[in-house]
């Protein structure tokens, strides 16, 4: 009999043999199949779309998430802190030198998320816990297929609320490039660097990795998803909050769905600083009014 204790039903490979059959301790896998439909419904035969986990491992799950969700923060807060103090000597601030210093304070304070979930993940030791593999030309598709998605969505929620008379509010960095177009243009190799790769490692691989585990795909998805929204809240301004929120945690969904398809992180990963990209690039054109010169 299984000693697991992660609720899930071992395979006879469960124990790292050559057949190719995935993981079923909860996590995506690390190796691919097919891409066909029916390999991705053999991939997750093993993990419920819903469970209902015992109390000991419901409250494990939300005290290593909140945990590590607020190590994360104070983590990111402390290197933007020290930025600050290591700038300000050489005359790089927030009002004399944006350009530079938005992008540096952002960039040392997403490695304080990468640092902390990097670390997280090594004193967890779980290799199911977060999937990431490289990527195949099925992945390729799914990139550009989910990047189209998650602008209709962005672009249909925007609409929506904006149909019914909301102001959604914006990140607070679109605020700050329209008054420095040139940010929006250093800022996209960010995106790639620091954005994509810590927010998705965080809320895709290890938050909703850890509710997978005990909940479910479903549940785990839709709570890293509103985790991912509220992590935003600080950063939204002028504008409706809820509005603001709710195209985040929409944006979290899509995601959310596209890790539990692809199996690797590389996908949200690419999707969400392909999307960013997309609005800086547009709020560049938008600030030089370079279209209007075409």
């Amino acid at each position: 009999m299984s000693d697991r204790s992660d609720g899930a039903t071992p395979t006879a490979d469960d124990g790292g043999g050559s057949s190719g059959r995935p993981r079923t301790d909860g996590g995506p896998v690390a190796d691919d199949t097919d891409g066909t439909r029916g390999a991705w419904f053999e991939r997750h035969a093993a993990e419920p779309l819903v469970r209902v986990p015992d109390l000991g491992s419901r409250g494990d799950v939300i005290l290593q998430s909140v945990l590590v969700l607020v190590a994360a923060v104070l983590v990111q807060t402390l290197f933007a802190a020290v930025g600050v103090w290591l700038l300000d000597p050489v005359g790089i601030t927030e009002t004399g030198s944006p350009v530079a210093f938005f992008p540096i304070q952002s960039a040392l304070g997403l490695s304080g998320f990468l640092i902390v979930g990097l670390a997280y993940l090594r004193w967890r030791d779980d290799p199911g816990l977060v999937g990431i593999r490289r990527p195949t030309r099925r992945d390729a598709l799914l990139i550009l297929a989910g990047s189209l998605l998650l602008a209709g969505t962005q672009l249909a929620a925007g609409s929506l609320f904006e149909w019914l008379g909301f102001e959604v509010a914006e990140n607070v960095i679109v605020e700050q490039g329209r008054e420095n177009a040139m940010l929006f243009l250093v800022l996209i190799p960010l995106q790639f660097l620091f954005t994509g790769p810590a927010e998705e490692l965080l809320f895709r691989g290890i938050v909703q990795g850890l509710f997978r585990q005990a909940y479910g795909i479903v549940p785990a998805v839709g709570l890293a998803s509103a985790l991912f929204a509220l992590f935003h809240l600080p950063v939204l301004v002028d504008g409706h909050v809820m509005a603001g929120l709710t195209i985040v945690f929409l944006s979290g969904l899509v995601l959310g769905g596209l890790y539990e398809y692809s199996r690797t992180l590389v996908v949200p990963v690419l999707v969400h600083a392909l999307w960013n990209t997309l609005v800086f690039a547009t709020g560049y054109a938008d600030a030089t009014e370079v279209l209007l010169a075409w």
